[in-house]
Parts: structure tokens; C-alpha cells; sequence
């Protein structure tokens, strides 16, 4: 669901229907939310994925929301 948000919140830049102060603080916000428990959960992926699929699709994940967290 915060990945859908935040594809939405990219495509509705372009819209101008919602101004992009508005847009941005919406980004900050679910960007925050996913920091609260991401980086736990790639632990316990790491942990409990013996394939390594989600531990490497977690961790990506992660890498972009901290990439996306420090360029605000």
C-alpha cells in the first residue's frame, strides 16, 4: 500500500490538481512511516528467507527509501 502511495503521489505531480506542497508533505509522511519498521523487517527477511528472494527485495527496497529519506 505505501508503494502504490507513493507511485500515485509521483503521478499526481504532473496533474496540478493538488499542489505539490501538498504532495510533497503526503511523500515525507508515508516515507516516514515505511522507516518506522522497514528496517526490521529486512532483518527478520534476512533471517528467515532461506531462498533469499524477499531478504534481496526487502533490502532493495530499503536502499530506495533511504536514498528517497536523505535526499528531502
Amino acid at each position: 500500500i505505501y508503494l502504490e502511495l507513493l507511485s500515485h503521489l509521483h503521478f499526481s505531480l504532473g496533474k496540478g490538481t493538488v499542489p505539490a506542497r501538498r504532495i510533497d508533505s503526503l511523500r515525507q509522511k508515508t516515507l516516514t512511516a515505511l522507516w518506522q519498521w522497514l528496517p526490521e523487517f529486512v532483518v527478520r527477511c534476512r533471517q528467515y528467507d532461506s531462498f533469499g528472494f524477499y531478504a534481496a527485495l526487502s533490502q532493495l527496497l530499503l536502499v530506495l527509501v533511504e536514498s528517497d529519506h536523505q535526499n528531502r
